[in-house]
Formats: structure tokens, C-alpha cells, sequence
């Protein structure tokens, strides 16, 4: 056992935590990932992941596709429990694109 009681490890960047890092929010035990890699999951456009983010109509036309309860695939995912409380908590909030980037920004 780490000496400084960090024995959970991230699957998708192998940093360590603990279980204070789980009561804080920092790791999420029911995935094996940590917070920071979901972060940088939900920030990537949609076409490369759909964590974090609502499904959207663009202005296009096109389908952006992001949580969706009753979707087969989200079903399926090991990643719905977190991305579900994200796109929640979330809710009065839309993906826009600022300076290049998507960010989610409070609707107004």
C-alpha cells in the first residue's frame, strides 16, 4: 500500500487517489476515472466524445449526440452515472462555441 494512502488508480491516466480524493469529488469510484479526465473528456467536440454533454441540434441540422437516458448506447456506457449528473446539473446551461472553443456558457 502507498504510504500516503493514494491506492485508486485513474484507468485513463494512471494519477492515484485516495478516499478522501472519492468524498471530495476528485475520483469517481464507480468508473475507476478521476474528475480531471472527464473534464477533459466533456470539453473535446462532440464527434470525438459525447461525456458530459446533452444531445443537440445544431443550426445546421445536424444531430450532435450527448446523454440521452433512454438511448441504447448510454444504457450500454460505463460513463452514464457521471455524464447523467453532469448534463443535470447543467441543464439550464448550452454548449457554444467561443473563440474556437466549446464551452457552456449559462443561458440568459
Amino acid at each position: 500500500m502507498d504510504g500516503d494512502g493514494k491506492i485508486l488508480e485513474c484507468l485513463l491516466c494512471a494519477e492515484r487517489y485516495s478516499a478522501e480524493d472519492v468524498e471530495s469529488g476528485l475520483y469517481q469510484l464507480s468508473t475507476f476515472v478521476c474528475s480531471f479526465c472527464y473534464a477533459k473528456r466533456q470539453k473535446q467536440p462532440h464527434y470525438v466524445c459525447c461525456f458530459g454533454k446533452p444531445t443537440t441540434h445544431a443550426s445546421d441540422g445536424k444531430v450532435l449526440l450527448g446523454h440521452d437516458p433512454d438511448s441504447a448506447d448510454c444504457k450500454r456506457c460505463k460513463d452514464r452515472e457521471p455524464c447523467s449528473r453532469i448534463v443535470i446539473k447543467y441543464a439550464d446551461h448550452v454548449l457554444t462555441k467561443i473563440d474556437g472553443e466549446w464551452e457552456i456558457v449559462p443561458v440568459r
